[in-house]
């Protein structure tokens, strides 16, 4: 179990999006017989699922389950999974046939009112060819193009942050000095 779950993390964490889709779309829908070994595996075994779930394959999560199938969305029948870290407690539906997501629902840790984000996906159109120009903004072709940092970088020395003002000095008699 422990090789499986090392290859399955190192394959998710060297590998972009686009190199999964590539993979996927060159061997089709079908898994290898050690994949579907695993995943029956995976499903069947509630001990097996756990220690893989808990092998640092994400971060910061308190738990993660799968729940079972329902056809709560659109009569589809779906994959449930939920999960949790420090700050969300989201529920997924996962097309069980073709593996499209089909609703997503969220709660914030931190939000008083505990409001519920609910997202529900349908009429999912792939491989359909869009024109060059249909995600364009046209706005920002002419606006002021910006080098963008990453976030983790120190400031520059030009860039300080702005010293603290000092507050006035007060005299005895409780009158504020003139700086």
């Amino acid at each position: 179990m422990d090789m499986v779950a090392n290859k399955v993390v190192q394959k998710y964490q060297r590998a972009s999006c686009e190199e999964l889709w590539k993979e996927r779309a060159e061997r089709g829908q079908t898994r290898s017989p050690q994949e579907q070994h695993a995943i029956e595996i995976l499903r069947n075994d509630p001990k097996m699922r756990e220690a893989f779930i808990n092998k640092d394959i994400a971060d910061g999560l308190r738990f993660a389950f799968y729940i079972g199938q329902s056809k709560v969305v659109g009569g589809t029948t779906t994959d449930m999974v939920a999960y949790a870290s420090e700050g969300v407690f989201v529920q997924i539906w996962i097309g069980a046939k073709d593996k499209l997501l089909r609703m997503a629902r969220s709660v914030y840790r931190d939000d008083p009112s505990q409001l519920r984000h609910q997202l529900e996906v349908s009429d999912w159109k792939l491989d359909v060819p869009a024109p060059p120009d249909t995600f364009a903004a046209r706005a920002a072709a002419n606006a002021t193009h910006i080098k963008f940092a990453r976030p983790d970088t120190h400031m520059s020395a030009v860039a300080k942050m702005p010293a603290r003002a000092k507050p006035p000095k007060k005299s005895n008699d409780q009158e504020l000095e003139t700086p």
